[in-house]
């Protein structure tokens, strides 16, 4: 069996997924989301893939231009960069034993044009398909569905990748009234 697995959402799931307030202000609406499985036979505690997290985020920008971006950590300084390459160098740097990555900023000119975050659902296994999963999330101003699709595809094949589950969603978030109250008093 393939270990290397994932599950894509385009959009978001109702009552669970929330665009964040940066994103937009900055008319990224578009959301991919990317749930990189934790479990691995070799490893007794959930496993960081951080080659296939590098890999899944460089298909979800192939379509955005920038010329920098930040790295913005909860409990560290942010690192800025000015490439693909530069961020990934720095990436592979990290120590992925605490991920306390908040989200990463891209932009051209000034401007962001792509924003992402990670959420951890390992220590609370989480609703599907986000259970116990590394999730990375991806926010656009615009997506190609068709085309993207057909890269992760073949992406999937070129790098023995198994895709478990790909999910369309709502493309705006939607939550019930009992969902934002509770929400906005947690």
């Amino acid at each position: 069996m393939n270990e290397r697995s994932f599950a894509v959402v385009f959009g978001y799931l109702r009552n669970i997924d929330n665009l964040p307030r940066l994103a937009a202000r900055s008319h990224l609406t578009q959301r991919v989301a990317f749930a990189l499985d934790s479990a691995r036979s070799f490893s007794p505690s959930m496993f960081f893939d951080r080659e296939l997290f590098l890999l899944l985020l460089e298909w979800g920008l192939a379509d955005v231009s920038f010329d920098s971006g930040r790295l913005v950590r909860k409990e560290e300084e942010s690192m800025s960069f000015a490439s693909w390459e530069e961020f990934a160098n720095k990436f592979r740097q990290l120590d992925t034993s605490d991920l306390d990555l908040q989200s990463i900023e891209f932009a051209l000119a000034g401007s962001l044009v792509a924003l992402a975050e990670m959420t951890c659902f390992t220590a609370v296994g989480g609703p599907h398909p986000y259970q116990d999963t590394f999730t990375l999330a991806v926010y656009l101003p615009s997506f190609d569905r068709e085309a993207s699709q057909d890269r992760l595809f073949a992406a999937c094949a070129r790098h023995r990748l198994f895709l478990r589950d790909l999910i369309t969603a709502s493309p705006v978030p939607k939550s019930s009234p009992w969902h934002r109250l509770r929400r906005f008093f947690t």
